[in-house]
């Protein structure tokens, strides 16, 4: 739309203003916010073409594609060094890869790679969550305050059972696992976004009002199946991104652009007293009927029941003995979240009647349109801040200093494990949330930790291995150190080291060969550190290499002859390069304990090129000659140099656009004044 303005009066200024937009949101690299935006300019192009045809105006449409499409390639060029290198490594991730595997996979994924529908569905937005927009406590959560001081404290009391528990029961009964806050929008702003789309004579608004439904349909995920499914498996690249209710952002963007805009007419008098009367009614008819229904009598509709209700009512049972008192505090608990919604739904009614109030009194002359805008200014953000500081309280906030010491700072543990120094061994945290907590990756190189973008074959070995304790294949990944939970309130406690961690690289007595990645997989079972007693094997990494039959080298064999003294030793570890020292009598097959990734990783021995083998399903491995040699792995992405190139000319092409669109534009505003 921006660009679209300056079509008329100064192109270069709108190719300008869209140039280092879309660059600066193209850094960001937030991939999935850019999707849903290029989903909404599509929606938003498609109504400007129907428009222009409409109208016989098709020449500054088309000057205006123009101007976007030569304006996104410039946008793009700086970025795309990380755009190419992005999607080589998605093609390796549980984003964008597809397992090799049909263990536990089948109908899980799409064929064409992507995530697991259930894993990228888990957000999704309810339909009567929706409320959420306008009423924040519309499943909540609510926050535990209403269980400290309404009928759920009085029935704990009743019982004979300290409140202080009211801090552990759940206060979200949304379809969503958790969350820490709605999505919501504001009072006001739904009721000025009703106004603006009655009042604004624009054919945007309806490109405005058709992607907002859209979108608000998209967040609902797997409780709208008929569509979502359907875009899940045709929408190209769609089933890389999860979370559907993040698609709300681009609504969160739309609903105060038209608002603004309808307010705008108002207060300016593009919109006559009458017709501005006439839209305030029905708006307002319209928000507060939202209001009344989301909120001040949804339990007509609601029944305040979590997906996970039932397995709460089974831990209050055990808690509090026998099924007739839990009914009673899950009663309690339902009576205080009806109690919550109530509130919040009168609360976006009073600030949905205060901006109405404004608008009024302005259409009868009593208020001028700076007071009006001025005090809905400032309803507005009480209505935001006010919410928000239900979830980022005053006592949340602390300076660097105290959030780097109370988030980062190392645990008892954690100086313990630091006395090793060295560079390179893992630790397996079992006293946190394994696979889903990074922050002992501040201070040590993990088993587990989180990425939202995990290597494929990595979640699959999370999956079959790792989630049982399989103790060689811990060893295999030079899994040094075990930090598991303390017990009942005491702090983590430190394993004794692991002695047969298997170091950085070693040789193998023998490479087995297996026909497919079903079988790769299964013969890693070995005991599980943790009594597990479903795994079955006896594999040993320091003796075996499991290596599938297409992946096998004319120089690998069978079996290899080694002698006690045959070693590797790493010497350099860095991000994107590692060193070692072998030293063998015979020839040798070596496996390394790192990740493979085929993305633009080198293997050499004294500096000639070696293929690397991806072998026991995730690890590296190459063969060796006999004697001692020096090993060193280079990551060198094949695309990485002209992303290079291609970004530093699109970085100059932006420069010089910047330059000459603003002297141009400059030009042109100074001699319009002159004249």
């Amino acid at each position: 739309m921006y660009v679209l303005s300056f079509v008329k009066k100064d192109k270069l200024f709108g190719l300008l203003v869209f140039t280092i937009g879309l660059n600066l949101f193209i850094g960001f690299a937030h991939y999935q916010i850019i999707y849903y935006l290029l989903i909404a300019l599509g929606i938003m192009g498609i109504f400007g073409l129907v428009e222009a045809k409409k109208n016989g105006n098709m020449k500054p449409v088309l000057i205006a594609l123009g101007i976007v499409i030569g304006s996104s390639l410039v946008g793009v060029l700086p970025a795309v060094q990380g755009l190419l290198l992005t999607k080589d490594y998605t093609n390796a991730t549980m984003r964008g890869g597809q397992s090799p595997l049909t263990l536990n996979k089948e109908g899980k994924k799409p064929k064409s790679g992507g995530l697991d529908r259930e894993y990228a569905f888990r957000w999704s937005q309810g339909i009567g969550e929706t409320f959420s927009l306008v009423v924040p406590n519309v499943h909540g959560p609510m926050g535990q305050e209403y269980y400290v001081e309404g009928a759920t404290a009085e029935k704990l009391s009743e019982l004979g059972v300290s409140t202080d528990i009211a801090n552990q029961l759940p206060d979200y009964w949304g379809p969503q696992p958790f969350l820490s806050g709605p999505v919501y929008f504001g009072a006001i702003i739904f009721f000025l976004f009703i106004l603006g789309m009655i009042v604004v004579d624009s054919h945007y608004k309806w490109w405005v009002a058709v992607a907002s439904v859209f979108f608000i349909v998209l967040s609902w995920g797997r409780n709208f199946p008929a569509l979502n499914n359907f875009l899940f498996d045709h929408l190209p690249a769609y089933n890389k991104f999860r979370t559907p209710s993040m698609a709300l952002v681009i609504p969160q963007l739309l609903w105060p652009m038209i608002g603004a805009w309808g307010l705008n007419d108002i207060l300016t008098g593009k919109v006559n007293k009458e017709q501005a009367f006439k839209a305030l009614k029905i708006a307002g008819i319209a928000a507060v009927a939202v209001a009344l229904i989301g909120g001040v009598f949804s339990s007509i509709w609601q029944d305040f029941k979590s997906e996970n209700m039932e397995q709460v009512r089974q831990q209050i049972t055990s808690s509090f003995g026998g099924p007739e008192k839990a009914n009673q505090l899950l009663s309690a608990m339902k009576s205080d979240m009806a109690a919550a919604a109530r509130a919040d739904g009168l609360r976006s009614l009073v600030f949905i009647l205060l901006a109405a109030g404004l608008i009024f009194a302005f259409i009868k002359e009593k208020m001028s349109a700076q007071i009006v805008g001025i005090v809905l200014t400032v309803l507005v953000a009480v209505d935001l801040i006010g919410v928000g500081k239900r979830y980022l309280t005053d006592e949340q906030y602390m300076d660097k200093d105290e959030h780097e010491a109370t988030m980062f700072g190392p645990r008892p543990v954690d100086l313990e494990i630091l006395k090793d120094t060295d560079p390179y061994y893992r630790v397996q945290d079992l006293s946190v949330n394994t696979y889903n907590d990074a922050k002992p990756g501040y201070f040590h190189k993990m088993v587990g930790g989180y990425h939202p973008a995990k290597m494929e074959i990595y979640q699959d070995l999370i999956d079959i291995q790792l989630s049982k304790h399989n103790g060689a294949v811990y060893n295999m990944l030079n899994t040094r150190y075990f930090v598991v939970p303390g017990g009942q309130n005491a702090p983590p406690r430190l394993l004794p080291r692991n002695a047969n961690a298997c170091g950085n690289a070693w040789f193998v007595n023998e490479v087995k060969n297996v026909a497919n990645a079903d079988e790769e997989m299964l013969a890693l079972n070995a005991p599980s550190l943790f009594g597990d007693t479903t795994l079955k094997g006896d594999f040993n990494p320091l003796q075996t290499a499991i290596v599938q039959k297409d992946r096998m080298k004319p120089e690998i064999k069978n079996a290899y002859t080694k002698d006690s003294t045959a070693k590797i030793t790493l010497t350099k570890y860095g991000l994107n390069d590692l060193e070692f020292n072998s030293a063998n009598a015979n020839e040798g097959f070596a496996v390394f304990s790192d990740i493979y990734y085929d993305g633009g990783w080198h293997a050499f021995v004294d500096g000639k090129e070696t293929p690397i083998v991806r072998c026991n399903y995730v690890l590296r491995g190459i063969s060796v000659p006999a004697g001692n040699h020096k090993i060193t792995f280079n990551f060198t992405p094949p695309k990485a140099d002209m992303g290079r190139l291609l970004g530093t000319i699109g970085s100059i092409l932006t420069l010089l656009i910047t330059a000459f669109g603003l002297w141009k534009h400059f030009q042109t505003r100074k001699a319009e004044s002159v004249a």
